[in-house]
């Protein structure tokens, strides 16, 4: 994705790069995760939980709401909240197995940020563990995918 973004040597997503992300490259990239996954992890899963399309019962994505509101529901609802310490688990805490929630993965597009950005967030290191959810990405990329046509 870095590479398909020009963020190489950045070595991370900033809102500009997933905004102009190439569609035939995340449609790629959509592709193989179903595959391998039996349709659990992809882009397309992670856009429909977002959107509320494929909700679960017990944390449904809601509809409406601020995008602070809907990031974290979403965040809840794959797995990637510590609910009881109230942020964002550490990227090796994630489950990179088939028994994780539908679209726990891919992740990285959302993890992999440098230091002062994750100290923005509430985090350290470079990574999003620790930190709070930071909406302005997440609905970026919700936006990117529909206008690649994902929804």
């Amino acid at each position: 994705m870095l590479q398909a973004a020009g963020r190489t040597q950045a070595g991370w997503l900033d809102t500009i790069a997933i905004a102009n992300f190439p569609c035939t490259d995340l449609h790629t990239i959509d592709r193989l995760w179903g595959r391998y996954s039996d349709e659990k992890f992809s882009f397309r899963v992670q856009y429909r939980l977002y959107s509320g399309v494929t909700i679960s019962t017990e944390n449904a994505v809601r509809q409406s709401g601020s995008p602070e509101e809907r990031a974290l529901d979403f965040s809840k609802n794959v797995g990637w909240w510590v609910k009881r310490l109230e942020f964002l688990q550490y990227y090796n805490q994630l489950n990179f197995t088939l028994q994780a929630p539908n679209g726990h993965l891919p992740a990285l597009w959302f993890w992999k940020i440098p230091w002062g950005e994750a100290f923005r967030y509430g985090g350290i290191g470079s990574s999003r563990g620790g930190c709070r959810i930071d909406p302005q990405l997440m609905t970026t990329f919700i936006d990117r995918l529909e206008q690649c046509g994902f929804n």
